[in-house]
Protein backbone atom coordinates (compact mmCIF):
# COMPACT_ATOMS: atom_id res chain seq x y z
CA UNK A 1 0.00 0.00 0.00
CA UNK A 2 1.05 3.61 -0.55
CA UNK A 3 1.71 6.14 2.19
CA UNK A 4 -0.86 8.95 2.28
CA UNK A 5 0.17 12.57 1.70
CA UNK A 6 -3.29 13.86 0.96
CA UNK A 7 -6.06 15.62 2.86
CA UNK A 8 -8.37 12.98 4.40
CA UNK A 9 -11.87 12.54 2.99
CA UNK A 10 -14.77 13.61 5.23
CA UNK A 11 -16.53 11.05 7.42
CA UNK A 12 -19.83 9.74 6.05
CA UNK A 13 -22.61 7.41 7.15
CA UNK A 14 -22.77 4.37 4.89
CA UNK A 15 -26.37 3.81 6.02
CA UNK A 16 -27.52 7.12 4.53
CA UNK A 17 -30.46 6.33 2.19
CA UNK A 18 -28.93 8.49 -0.55
CA UNK A 19 -25.57 6.68 -0.38
CA UNK A 20 -24.45 4.46 -3.27
CA UNK A 21 -25.14 0.80 -2.46
CA UNK A 22 -21.48 -0.21 -2.70
CA UNK A 23 -20.11 2.97 -1.16
CA UNK A 24 -18.06 1.34 1.60
CA UNK A 25 -16.17 -0.81 -0.91
CA UNK A 26 -15.79 1.87 -3.58
CA UNK A 27 -14.75 4.59 -1.15
CA UNK A 28 -11.98 2.35 0.17
CA UNK A 29 -10.84 1.79 -3.41
CA UNK A 30 -10.86 5.55 -4.08
CA UNK A 31 -8.87 6.29 -0.92
CA UNK A 32 -6.25 3.68 -1.76
CA UNK A 33 -5.78 5.00 -5.30
CA UNK A 34 -5.59 8.62 -4.15
CA UNK A 35 -3.03 7.59 -1.50
CA UNK A 36 -0.83 6.08 -4.21
CA UNK A 37 -1.23 9.09 -6.48
CA UNK A 38 -0.45 11.57 -3.69
CA UNK A 39 2.64 9.61 -2.64
CA UNK A 40 4.25 10.01 -6.07
CA UNK A 41 6.63 12.95 -6.47
CA UNK A 42 5.44 13.37 -10.06
CA UNK A 43 1.84 14.05 -8.97
CA UNK A 44 0.77 17.46 -7.69
CA UNK A 45 -2.98 16.74 -7.65
CA UNK A 46 -5.33 13.88 -8.52
CA UNK A 47 -9.07 13.40 -8.69
CA UNK A 48 -11.30 10.54 -9.73
CA UNK A 49 -14.85 9.67 -10.66
CA UNK A 50 -16.26 6.18 -10.06
CA UNK A 51 -19.51 5.38 -11.85
CA UNK A 52 -21.79 2.35 -11.62
CA UNK A 53 -24.96 1.93 -13.68
CA UNK A 54 -27.49 -0.83 -13.02
CA UNK A 55 -30.34 -1.30 -15.47
CA UNK A 56 -33.49 -3.26 -16.29
CA UNK A 57 -34.31 -3.13 -20.00
CA UNK A 58 -37.08 -4.26 -22.35
CA UNK A 59 -37.12 -4.30 -26.16
CA UNK A 60 -39.86 -5.39 -28.52
CA UNK A 61 -38.64 -5.53 -32.09
CA UNK A 62 -40.78 -4.82 -35.19
CA UNK A 63 -41.02 -8.59 -35.69
CA UNK A 64 -42.73 -8.89 -32.31
CA UNK A 65 -39.74 -10.60 -30.70
CA UNK A 66 -39.25 -9.55 -27.07
CA UNK A 67 -35.83 -9.10 -25.49
CA UNK A 68 -35.85 -8.71 -21.72
CA UNK A 69 -32.71 -7.91 -19.75
CA UNK A 70 -33.77 -8.36 -16.12
CA UNK A 71 -30.50 -6.96 -14.82
CA UNK A 72 -27.26 -5.52 -16.16
CA UNK A 73 -24.45 -3.60 -14.49
CA UNK A 74 -21.55 -1.53 -15.75
CA UNK A 75 -18.87 0.31 -13.86
CA UNK A 76 -15.74 2.32 -14.58
CA UNK A 77 -13.24 4.69 -13.04
CA UNK A 78 -11.72 7.86 -14.46
CA UNK A 79 -8.57 9.11 -12.71
CA UNK A 80 -6.94 12.43 -13.58
CA UNK A 81 -3.32 13.04 -12.62
CA UNK A 82 -1.92 16.58 -12.64
CA UNK A 83 1.84 16.92 -12.53
CA UNK A 84 4.31 19.77 -12.47
CA UNK A 85 4.38 22.49 -15.14
CA UNK A 86 0.81 21.71 -16.21
CA UNK A 87 1.39 18.10 -17.19
CA UNK A 88 -1.82 16.06 -17.21
CA UNK A 89 -2.75 12.44 -17.81
CA UNK A 90 -6.14 10.72 -17.60
CA UNK A 91 -6.58 7.03 -16.86
CA UNK A 92 -9.82 5.24 -17.77
CA UNK A 93 -10.30 1.69 -16.45
CA UNK A 94 -12.96 -0.72 -15.32
CA UNK A 95 -13.64 -1.40 -11.65
CA UNK A 96 -10.84 -3.93 -11.24
CA UNK A 97 -9.36 -5.26 -7.99
CA UNK A 98 -7.03 -2.79 -6.29
CA UNK A 99 -3.84 -4.68 -7.18
CA UNK A 100 -4.68 -4.45 -10.89
CA UNK A 101 -5.61 -0.79 -10.59
CA UNK A 102 -2.46 0.00 -8.63
CA UNK A 103 -0.33 -1.50 -11.39
CA UNK A 104 -2.06 0.62 -14.03
CA UNK A 105 -1.72 3.69 -11.82
CA UNK A 106 2.04 3.21 -11.54
CA UNK A 107 2.33 3.03 -15.33
CA UNK A 108 0.21 6.19 -15.57
CA UNK A 109 2.41 8.05 -13.07
CA UNK A 110 5.48 7.11 -15.09
CA UNK A 111 3.77 8.29 -18.27
CA UNK A 112 2.76 11.57 -16.60
CA UNK A 113 6.39 12.62 -16.32
CA UNK A 114 6.75 12.16 -20.09
CA UNK A 115 3.89 14.51 -20.99
CA UNK A 116 4.67 17.88 -22.53
CA UNK A 117 4.51 20.82 -20.09
CA UNK A 118 1.42 23.00 -20.47
CA UNK A 119 1.74 26.17 -18.40
CA UNK A 120 -1.77 27.25 -19.42
CA UNK A 121 -3.42 24.17 -17.90
CA UNK A 122 -5.30 24.45 -14.64
CA UNK A 123 -8.48 23.42 -12.85
CA UNK A 124 -10.90 25.95 -11.38
CA UNK A 125 -11.73 25.17 -7.74
CA UNK A 126 -14.88 23.21 -6.87
CA UNK A 127 -17.46 25.46 -5.16
CA UNK A 128 -19.37 24.16 -2.12
CA UNK A 129 -16.89 21.41 -1.31
CA UNK A 130 -18.53 20.69 2.04
CA UNK A 131 -21.75 19.09 0.79
CA UNK A 132 -21.40 15.35 0.22
CA UNK A 133 -24.76 13.78 -0.71
CA UNK A 134 -26.82 14.46 -3.84
CA UNK A 135 -29.74 12.68 -5.47
CA UNK A 136 -32.54 10.40 -4.36
CA UNK A 137 -32.59 7.04 -2.60
CA UNK A 138 -32.62 4.17 -5.08
CA UNK A 139 -36.27 3.02 -4.84
CA UNK A 140 -35.64 -0.53 -6.07
CA UNK A 141 -32.88 -3.06 -5.77
CA UNK A 142 -32.47 -3.89 -9.44
CA UNK A 143 -30.62 -7.10 -8.60
CA UNK A 144 -33.78 -8.55 -7.03
CA UNK A 145 -35.71 -8.87 -10.30
CA UNK A 146 -38.77 -7.28 -8.68
CA UNK A 147 -39.13 -4.78 -11.52
CA UNK A 148 -39.96 -7.34 -14.20
CA UNK A 149 -43.70 -7.33 -13.39
CA UNK A 150 -43.75 -3.54 -13.81
CA UNK A 151 -41.89 -3.77 -17.12
CA UNK A 152 -44.36 -6.39 -18.33
CA UNK A 153 -47.27 -4.23 -17.14
CA UNK A 154 -45.90 -1.30 -19.13
CA UNK A 155 -45.76 -3.42 -22.29
CA UNK A 156 -49.33 -4.63 -21.70
CA UNK A 157 -50.62 -1.09 -21.26
CA UNK A 158 -49.04 0.01 -24.53
CA UNK A 159 -50.42 -3.06 -26.30
CA UNK A 160 -53.84 -2.00 -25.02
CA UNK A 161 -53.42 1.47 -26.52
CA UNK A 162 -52.46 0.01 -29.88
CA UNK A 163 -55.30 -2.52 -29.80
CA UNK A 164 -57.83 0.23 -29.07
CA UNK A 165 -56.53 2.29 -32.00
CA UNK A 166 -56.62 -0.78 -34.26
CA UNK A 167 -60.29 -1.30 -33.39
CA UNK A 168 -61.28 2.33 -33.99
CA UNK A 169 -59.35 4.77 -36.18
CA UNK A 170 -57.24 2.17 -38.00
CA UNK A 171 -60.06 -0.35 -38.55
CA UNK A 172 -62.21 2.24 -40.29
CA UNK A 173 -59.58 2.45 -43.04
CA UNK A 174 -58.36 -1.15 -43.00
CA UNK A 175 -54.93 -0.11 -41.73
CA UNK A 176 -52.53 -2.51 -40.02
CA UNK A 177 -50.67 -1.37 -36.89
CA UNK A 178 -47.31 -2.55 -35.62
CA UNK A 179 -44.90 -1.10 -33.11
CA UNK A 180 -41.38 -1.07 -31.75
CA UNK A 181 -40.88 -0.50 -28.03
CA UNK A 182 -37.77 0.23 -25.99
CA UNK A 183 -37.98 0.94 -22.27
CA UNK A 184 -35.55 0.90 -19.39
CA UNK A 185 -35.12 1.87 -15.78
CA UNK A 186 -31.66 2.48 -14.39
CA UNK A 187 -29.87 3.82 -11.35
CA UNK A 188 -26.60 5.68 -11.81
CA UNK A 189 -24.37 5.98 -8.76
CA UNK A 190 -21.14 7.93 -8.69
CA UNK A 191 -18.39 8.95 -6.30
CA UNK A 192 -16.09 11.93 -6.89
CA UNK A 193 -13.01 12.42 -4.72
CA UNK A 194 -9.62 14.12 -4.86
CA UNK A 195 -6.34 14.48 -2.99
CA UNK A 196 -7.48 17.78 -1.42
CA UNK A 197 -10.30 16.22 0.61
CA UNK A 198 -13.17 16.55 -1.87
CA UNK A 199 -15.76 13.78 -1.54
CA UNK A 200 -19.20 13.78 -3.16
CA UNK A 201 -21.74 11.14 -4.17
CA UNK A 202 -24.83 11.12 -6.35
CA UNK A 203 -27.60 8.54 -6.76
CA UNK A 204 -29.78 9.23 -9.80
CA UNK A 205 -32.64 7.01 -10.99
CA UNK A 206 -33.97 7.52 -14.52
CA UNK A 207 -36.68 6.03 -16.69
CA UNK A 208 -37.03 6.06 -20.47
CA UNK A 209 -39.54 4.83 -23.04
CA UNK A 210 -39.52 5.05 -26.83
CA UNK A 211 -42.53 3.89 -28.84
CA UNK A 212 -42.47 3.81 -32.64
CA UNK A 213 -45.87 3.17 -34.21
CA UNK A 214 -46.10 2.05 -37.84
CA UNK A 215 -49.35 2.13 -39.79
CA UNK A 216 -49.58 0.23 -43.08
CA UNK A 217 -52.26 0.54 -45.72
CA UNK A 218 -52.54 -2.94 -47.32
CA UNK A 219 -54.25 -1.44 -50.37
CA UNK A 220 -51.26 0.72 -51.30
CA UNK A 221 -48.42 -0.83 -49.31
CA UNK A 222 -47.64 2.60 -47.89
CA UNK A 223 -46.41 2.80 -44.27
CA UNK A 224 -46.33 5.83 -42.00
CA UNK A 225 -44.75 6.07 -38.57
CA UNK A 226 -44.40 8.23 -35.48
CA UNK A 227 -41.91 8.00 -32.64
CA UNK A 228 -42.76 9.18 -29.14
CA UNK A 229 -40.32 9.30 -26.23
CA UNK A 230 -40.87 9.83 -22.52
CA UNK A 231 -38.09 10.10 -19.96
CA UNK A 232 -37.47 11.56 -16.53
CA UNK A 233 -35.11 11.30 -13.55
CA UNK A 234 -37.66 9.18 -11.74
CA UNK A 235 -38.16 5.50 -10.94
CA UNK A 236 -40.13 3.14 -13.17
CA UNK A 237 -43.36 3.75 -11.23
CA UNK A 238 -43.27 7.24 -12.80
CA UNK A 239 -45.20 5.67 -15.70
CA UNK A 240 -48.08 4.37 -13.58
CA UNK A 241 -51.00 5.74 -11.63
CA UNK A 242 -50.23 5.64 -7.88
CA UNK A 243 -50.69 2.17 -6.45
CA UNK A 244 -51.62 0.56 -9.76
CA UNK A 245 -50.20 -0.90 -12.95
CA UNK A 246 -52.26 1.41 -15.14
CA UNK A 247 -50.43 3.93 -17.30
CA UNK A 248 -50.71 7.51 -16.04
CA UNK A 249 -53.32 9.56 -17.84
CA UNK A 250 -50.84 12.09 -19.26
CA UNK A 251 -48.64 9.31 -20.67
CA UNK A 252 -51.65 7.46 -22.07
CA UNK A 253 -52.76 10.64 -23.86
CA UNK A 254 -49.26 11.41 -25.14
CA UNK A 255 -48.70 7.93 -26.58
CA UNK A 256 -52.27 7.70 -27.89
CA UNK A 257 -51.85 11.01 -29.71
CA UNK A 258 -48.69 9.69 -31.34
CA UNK A 259 -50.60 6.67 -32.64
CA UNK A 260 -53.35 8.92 -33.99
CA UNK A 261 -50.78 11.10 -35.77
CA UNK A 262 -49.27 8.03 -37.45
CA UNK A 263 -52.75 7.18 -38.74
CA UNK A 264 -53.46 10.77 -39.80
CA UNK A 265 -50.29 10.87 -41.92
CA UNK A 266 -52.05 8.58 -44.40
CA UNK A 267 -54.04 11.62 -45.48
CA UNK A 268 -50.99 13.86 -45.27
CA UNK A 269 -49.47 15.75 -48.16
CA UNK A 270 -46.35 17.63 -49.16
CA UNK A 271 -46.30 21.36 -49.73
CA UNK A 272 -45.70 22.30 -53.33
CA UNK A 273 -42.81 24.64 -54.12
CA UNK A 274 -45.08 27.64 -54.64
CA UNK A 275 -46.57 26.99 -51.18
CA UNK A 276 -43.13 26.68 -49.62
CA UNK A 277 -42.24 30.03 -51.16
CA UNK A 278 -45.32 31.58 -49.51
CA UNK A 279 -44.35 30.54 -45.96
CA UNK A 280 -44.07 33.58 -43.70
CA UNK A 281 -43.62 31.80 -40.35
CA UNK A 282 -42.48 28.57 -38.76
CA UNK A 283 -44.19 27.62 -35.50
CA UNK A 284 -42.22 25.04 -33.55
CA UNK A 285 -43.73 22.73 -30.99
CA UNK A 286 -41.48 21.96 -28.01
CA UNK A 287 -40.79 18.54 -29.58
CA UNK A 288 -39.32 20.19 -32.70
CA UNK A 289 -36.65 22.18 -30.84
CA UNK A 290 -33.68 19.94 -31.61
CA UNK A 291 -32.01 22.90 -33.35
CA UNK A 292 -31.71 24.55 -29.92
CA UNK A 293 -29.42 21.69 -28.90
CA UNK A 294 -27.62 21.00 -32.16
CA UNK A 295 -27.33 24.36 -33.94
CA UNK A 296 -27.04 26.45 -30.76
CA UNK A 297 -26.10 24.51 -27.62
CA UNK A 298 -22.96 22.75 -28.86
CA UNK A 299 -21.51 26.12 -29.82
CA UNK A 300 -21.54 27.14 -26.15
CA UNK A 301 -19.60 24.10 -24.89
CA UNK A 302 -16.37 25.74 -23.82
CA UNK A 303 -14.00 23.04 -25.08
CA UNK A 304 -15.43 23.52 -28.57
CA UNK A 305 -15.10 27.29 -28.14
CA UNK A 306 -11.49 26.98 -26.97
CA UNK A 307 -10.52 24.86 -29.98
CA UNK A 308 -12.10 27.28 -32.46
CA UNK A 309 -14.96 24.95 -33.36
CA UNK A 310 -17.84 27.19 -32.30
CA UNK A 311 -19.81 29.12 -34.86
CA UNK A 312 -21.08 31.54 -32.21
CA UNK A 313 -18.25 32.25 -29.76
CA UNK A 314 -14.66 33.15 -30.65
CA UNK A 315 -11.76 31.22 -29.06
CA UNK A 316 -11.20 34.32 -26.92
CA UNK A 317 -14.66 33.83 -25.40
CA UNK A 318 -16.11 36.89 -27.14
CA UNK A 319 -19.31 36.59 -29.20
CA UNK A 320 -18.72 35.93 -32.88
CA UNK A 321 -22.06 37.58 -33.60
CA UNK A 322 -23.78 40.30 -31.58
CA UNK A 323 -26.67 40.34 -31.29
CA UNK A 324 -27.28 36.68 -31.97
CA UNK A 325 -31.07 36.83 -32.02
CA UNK A 326 -34.03 39.08 -31.43
CA UNK A 327 -34.42 40.83 -28.09
CA UNK A 328 -37.37 38.59 -27.14
CA UNK A 329 -35.38 35.36 -26.77
CA UNK A 330 -33.31 33.81 -23.99
CA UNK A 331 -31.49 30.47 -24.18
CA UNK A 332 -30.82 28.34 -21.10
CA UNK A 333 -29.15 25.08 -20.18
CA UNK A 334 -29.70 23.31 -16.89
CA UNK A 335 -32.61 23.07 -14.50
CA UNK A 336 -36.03 23.88 -15.94
CA UNK A 337 -37.07 27.48 -15.28
CA UNK A 338 -40.42 28.13 -13.60
CA UNK A 339 -42.63 31.13 -14.51
CA UNK A 340 -41.70 32.82 -11.21
CA UNK A 341 -38.01 32.80 -12.15
CA UNK A 342 -37.00 29.90 -9.90
CA UNK A 343 -35.56 26.67 -11.27
CA UNK A 344 -36.81 23.12 -10.73
CA UNK A 345 -33.82 20.90 -9.83
CA UNK A 346 -35.80 17.65 -10.00
CA UNK A 347 -37.12 17.67 -13.56
CA UNK A 348 -35.62 17.01 -16.98
CA UNK A 349 -34.15 13.83 -18.46
CA UNK A 350 -30.77 15.55 -18.84
CA UNK A 351 -30.68 16.64 -15.19
CA UNK A 352 -27.83 15.87 -12.80
CA UNK A 353 -27.26 17.44 -9.40
CA UNK A 354 -23.47 17.38 -9.71
CA UNK A 355 -21.23 16.77 -12.67
CA UNK A 356 -18.47 14.16 -12.77
CA UNK A 357 -15.99 16.62 -11.24
CA UNK A 358 -18.17 17.24 -8.18
CA UNK A 359 -19.36 20.69 -9.28
CA UNK A 360 -23.04 21.44 -8.67
CA UNK A 361 -24.94 21.79 -11.94
CA UNK A 362 -26.10 25.39 -12.26
CA UNK A 363 -28.78 26.85 -14.54
CA UNK A 364 -26.82 28.80 -17.15
CA UNK A 365 -28.25 31.59 -19.28
CA UNK A 366 -26.39 31.35 -22.59
CA UNK A 367 -28.34 34.05 -24.44
CA UNK A 368 -30.24 36.89 -22.77
CA UNK A 369 -32.37 39.21 -24.84
CA UNK A 370 -30.70 37.93 -28.00
CA UNK A 371 -27.12 38.51 -26.76
CA UNK A 372 -24.55 35.87 -25.82
CA UNK A 373 -23.82 35.93 -22.08
CA UNK A 374 -22.58 32.48 -21.06
CA UNK A 375 -20.78 29.22 -21.80
CA UNK A 376 -20.87 25.66 -20.46
CA UNK A 377 -17.76 24.87 -18.44
CA UNK A 378 -15.80 22.03 -16.98
CA UNK A 379 -13.19 22.88 -14.34
CA UNK A 380 -10.49 22.92 -17.01
CA UNK A 381 -12.28 25.27 -19.42
CA UNK A 382 -13.42 27.50 -16.55
CA UNK A 383 -9.76 27.98 -15.57
CA UNK A 384 -8.82 28.71 -19.18
CA UNK A 385 -11.46 31.44 -19.55
CA UNK A 386 -11.07 32.80 -16.02
CA UNK A 387 -14.64 31.92 -15.04
CA UNK A 388 -16.33 29.80 -12.39
CA UNK A 389 -17.20 26.19 -13.29
CA UNK A 390 -20.94 25.62 -13.70
CA UNK A 391 -21.19 21.84 -13.51
CA UNK A 392 -20.86 20.64 -17.11
CA UNK A 393 -17.84 18.34 -16.82
CA UNK A 394 -19.32 14.93 -17.67
CA UNK A 395 -17.96 11.56 -18.70
CA UNK A 396 -19.49 8.24 -19.67
CA UNK A 397 -18.22 5.31 -17.63
CA UNK A 398 -14.59 6.32 -17.43
CA UNK A 399 -14.28 8.62 -20.44
CA UNK A 400 -12.52 11.98 -19.98
CA UNK A 401 -14.69 14.68 -18.42
CA UNK A 402 -15.66 17.29 -20.99
CA UNK A 403 -18.29 20.08 -21.21
CA UNK A 404 -21.76 18.70 -22.01
CA UNK A 405 -25.31 20.01 -22.19
CA UNK A 406 -28.13 18.91 -19.89
CA UNK A 407 -31.60 20.40 -20.61
CA UNK A 408 -31.33 23.12 -23.28
CA UNK A 409 -34.30 25.34 -24.04
CA UNK A 410 -35.59 28.64 -25.36
CA UNK A 411 -37.29 30.96 -22.89
CA UNK A 412 -39.13 34.26 -23.43
CA UNK A 413 -36.94 37.23 -22.51
CA UNK A 414 -38.32 39.82 -20.14
CA UNK A 415 -41.21 41.62 -21.84
CA UNK A 416 -41.44 39.15 -24.73
CA UNK A 417 -44.88 38.37 -26.22
CA UNK A 418 -46.00 35.19 -24.44
CA UNK A 419 -49.54 34.06 -25.22
CA UNK A 420 -51.69 31.63 -23.29
CA UNK A 421 -52.74 29.61 -26.33
CA UNK A 422 -51.31 28.52 -29.65
CA UNK A 423 -54.41 29.93 -31.36
CA UNK A 424 -53.47 33.41 -30.14
CA UNK A 425 -49.87 32.89 -31.24
CA UNK A 426 -50.81 32.04 -34.84
CA UNK A 427 -53.64 34.56 -35.22
CA UNK A 428 -51.58 36.98 -37.35
CA UNK A 429 -49.74 34.43 -39.50
CA UNK A 430 -50.72 34.73 -43.20
CA UNK A 431 -49.23 31.39 -44.28
CA UNK A 432 -47.19 29.15 -42.03
CA UNK A 433 -46.40 25.65 -40.84
CA UNK A 434 -46.67 24.14 -37.36
CA UNK A 435 -43.97 21.49 -36.87
CA UNK A 436 -43.86 18.65 -34.34
CA UNK A 437 -41.25 16.04 -33.52
CA UNK A 438 -37.82 15.46 -35.01
CA UNK A 439 -35.83 12.38 -35.85
CA UNK A 440 -32.23 11.91 -36.87
CA UNK A 441 -30.18 14.49 -38.69
CA UNK A 442 -26.74 15.85 -39.46
CA UNK A 443 -24.78 18.50 -37.56
CA UNK A 444 -21.83 20.75 -38.40
CA UNK A 445 -20.30 23.99 -37.13
CA UNK A 446 -22.48 25.89 -39.59
CA UNK A 447 -25.83 24.33 -38.74
CA UNK A 448 -27.94 21.22 -38.67
CA UNK A 449 -30.61 19.32 -40.57
CA UNK A 450 -33.29 17.03 -39.19
CA UNK A 451 -36.42 15.20 -40.25
CA UNK A 452 -39.61 16.74 -38.86
CA UNK A 453 -42.15 14.02 -38.09
CA UNK A 454 -45.48 15.83 -38.44
CA UNK A 455 -46.84 19.17 -39.58
CA UNK A 456 -49.98 21.27 -39.84
CA UNK A 457 -50.77 24.12 -42.19
CA UNK A 458 -51.68 27.63 -40.99
CA UNK A 459 -53.61 29.94 -43.33
CA UNK A 460 -54.96 33.38 -42.42
CA UNK A 461 -54.27 32.95 -38.73
CA UNK A 462 -55.87 29.53 -38.21
CA UNK A 463 -55.10 25.85 -38.62
CA UNK A 464 -56.48 24.16 -41.72
CA UNK A 465 -57.39 20.48 -41.92
CA UNK A 466 -54.19 19.75 -43.86
CA UNK A 467 -51.75 17.26 -42.37
CA UNK A 468 -48.18 17.69 -43.60
CA UNK A 469 -45.91 14.73 -44.23
CA UNK A 470 -42.44 14.45 -42.66
CA UNK A 471 -40.12 17.11 -44.03
CA UNK A 472 -36.45 18.07 -43.96
CA UNK A 473 -35.73 21.11 -41.78
CA UNK A 474 -32.39 22.90 -42.06
CA UNK A 475 -31.26 25.52 -39.54
CA UNK A 476 -28.18 27.73 -39.87
CA UNK A 477 -26.22 28.32 -36.67
CA UNK A 478 -25.30 32.00 -36.79
CA UNK A 479 -28.74 33.47 -37.45
CA UNK A 480 -31.15 30.78 -36.26
CA UNK A 481 -32.58 33.06 -33.56
CA UNK A 482 -32.95 36.16 -35.75
CA UNK A 483 -36.58 35.46 -36.55
CA UNK A 484 -37.90 34.54 -33.09
CA UNK A 485 -40.99 36.68 -32.47
CA UNK A 486 -43.24 35.25 -29.75
CA UNK A 487 -44.18 32.27 -27.58
CA UNK A 488 -47.27 30.43 -26.34
CA UNK A 489 -48.18 27.97 -23.62
CA UNK A 490 -45.98 26.54 -20.88
CA UNK A 491 -42.29 25.78 -21.17
CA UNK A 492 -41.87 22.11 -22.02
CA UNK A 493 -38.50 20.41 -22.04
CA UNK A 494 -39.58 16.79 -21.91
CA UNK A 495 -38.51 15.22 -25.21
CA UNK A 496 -35.66 12.99 -23.99
CA UNK A 497 -32.67 12.06 -26.08
CA UNK A 498 -29.05 10.96 -26.08
CA UNK A 499 -26.24 13.23 -27.25
CA UNK A 500 -23.06 11.78 -28.69
CA UNK A 501 -19.75 13.65 -28.44
CA UNK A 502 -17.36 10.75 -28.37
CA UNK A 503 -19.45 9.61 -25.39
CA UNK A 504 -23.19 9.49 -24.73
CA UNK A 505 -25.15 11.70 -22.34
CA UNK A 506 -28.85 12.03 -21.58
CA UNK A 507 -30.30 15.39 -22.70
CA UNK A 508 -33.52 17.21 -23.49
CA UNK A 509 -34.36 20.29 -25.53
CA UNK A 510 -37.48 22.40 -25.76
CA UNK A 511 -39.22 25.65 -24.88
CA UNK A 512 -42.72 27.06 -25.16
CA UNK A 513 -44.33 26.83 -28.60
CA UNK A 514 -42.27 29.36 -30.56
CA UNK A 515 -43.18 31.55 -33.54
CA UNK A 516 -40.28 32.28 -35.87
CA UNK A 517 -40.49 34.72 -38.76
CA UNK A 518 -39.10 33.22 -41.95
CA UNK A 519 -35.48 34.16 -42.62
CA UNK A 520 -32.78 32.55 -44.79
CA UNK A 521 -31.57 30.76 -41.63
CA UNK A 522 -34.40 28.20 -41.72
CA UNK A 523 -35.47 26.21 -44.75
CA UNK A 524 -37.85 23.31 -45.23
CA UNK A 525 -38.40 20.83 -48.02
CA UNK A 526 -40.26 17.65 -48.92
Amino acid sequence: MCSARRIPLPDVSFSDPTAPKRERELRALAEALLDCAAAADEVRYADLCIEEVTKVEYNRLPSGEEIVKPFSAKGALQLRLVGHEGRKLELSVGLLPFDALEERLRYAIAALALQEPNPDFGLAPVPNKARVRYGDPAPFDLRSGDLLPLVEALAREIDGLLAAAAETEAKDHGYELSSELWAYFQTEEKIIADTEGLYKTQVLPSTFLSLTTRVRDPATGRTTEQRERIGEIRALDFFFEPGSERLRGEHREQLGRSVRKAIALHRGRKLEQDEIDRITHFVLDSTAMVFVHEAQGHNFEADIVKEGGSGLVKPSGEPARDPLGTEVVDLYDGQIRNPDGTFDPDRGFGTHYIDDEGVEVQPVCLVRGGRIVGMLHSRETAHHFGQAPNGRGFSELGDPRIPRMTNTYLYPAEGAPWYDTVEELIAEIPFGVYLEGSKGGAVSKDGMATSIQYGRLIVDGAFTDDVLLPANLTVRTVDALEGVEAFAGPLKCDDPGFCGKGQTKTVTDGGPVTRIRRTPAITIGW
